[in-house]
């Protein structure tokens, strides 16, 4: 027992890597070409639930056998950016072909168990979810949430082969709240844009993935998203009764995210915004703080743009 050695985050050796699935479900090994850098990894989380039916038969107070039916895997990754890559897998619309959710990805990383390095194979994943979080004083924080044909038991059998090449871990700082003098504008369809006094702000995109198994398989045979929710929430200085206003007359705007200005930058519009409620707007004599007021609210469509 004692020659075991625990493994933890810092002994990923493999950055998480990714390409787009040429068939769905094939996952991330190739021979030829090179692997795709997914972003600055502070964590991630595969996860396994086998569904088995507990079938009980008549004669006996017990369950018979538990009968093995179905095999689900989701992924969860949180991490910081400083391109668009990996995030417009999650964001952009259906349709608009490679780099969005048409596309399926294999991913992989390895890690060392036991002093030997061990490769996860990520077949068949289409991020379900994306969350982007901006607050002051931090960087600019994804979480992707994917659900997977199958995730791999760890082994020693590296998924790069031949001439191909593993990802190069990129080494830009990430994209922080401050990469942008005014991050967050509003525009009503006439008129200059209006910057808000904005803390902090989430923006989350649900695609709604439906998994589908067929007969002959427990694990999913097709993975294809379907409506696109796009929510979220924003923080701002009190200093006037503007936004109260949009919400009570539900006008409409363009909201744009400036994750980065600038070259190699990016932009995140969100068409069709409404606010849907005002969450909190707390007056309290014990906080020695300004008021700050928190909005909910939804959006028709999302995209991102490099700049």
């Amino acid at each position: 027992m004692s020659s075991q050695i625990p493994t933890f985050a810092g002994l990923i050796k493999r950055h998480l890597e990714y390409r787009e699935e040429p068939t769905f479900g094939i996952g991330p090994d190739i021979t030829t070409g090179r692997l795709d850098f997914a972003g600055h990894v502070k964590s991630m989380d595969p996860r396994i639930e086998i569904v088995l039916e507990e079938f009980r038969r008549v004669g006996s107070e017990d369950i018979y056998k538990s009968v093995k039916l179905a095999e689900n895997y989701r992924f969860t990754v949180t991490y910081a950016i400083e391109d668009i890559d990996f995030i417009r897998y999650g964001i952009n619309a259906q349709g608009t072909g490679a780099g969005s959710i048409d596309r399926s990805l294999g991913m992989g990383f390895s890690y060392m168990l036991n002093d030997v390095e061990h490769f996860v194979r990520i077949k068949g994943a289409r991020m379900n979810s994306i969350e982007l979080k901006g607050n002051v004083d931090s960087t600019i924080e994804v979480t992707s949430e994917c659900i997977c044909k199958e995730i791999s038991t760890p082994n020693t059998t590296d998924y790069v082969s031949g001439t191909a090449q593993h990802a190069t871990p990129k080494s830009n700082t990430p994209w922080t709240f401050a990469d942008a003098s005014d991050p967050v504008k509003i525009n009503y369809g006439s008129g200059s844009d209006i910057s808000l006094p904005c803390t902090n702000i989430t923006v989350r995109i649900n695609r709604n993935l439906d998994p589908i198994r067929t007969l002959g398989s427990r694990q999913i045979t097709f993975l294809p998203a379907t409506n696109r929710d796009i929510t979220g929430s924003i923080t701002l200085l009190y200093f006037s009764t503007a936004r109260e206003v949009d919400l009570k007359d539900g006008r409409t705007f363009l909201l744009r995210w400036i994750l980065k200005e600038g070259s190699n930058g990016a932009v995140l519009n969100l068409n069709d915004v409404v606010f849907t409620a005002l969450d909190k707007r707390e007056f309290n004599a014990k906080d020695d703080k300004a008021v700050l007021e928190v909005y909910g609210f939804r959006a028709k469509q999302a995209s991102i743009v490099a700049t």
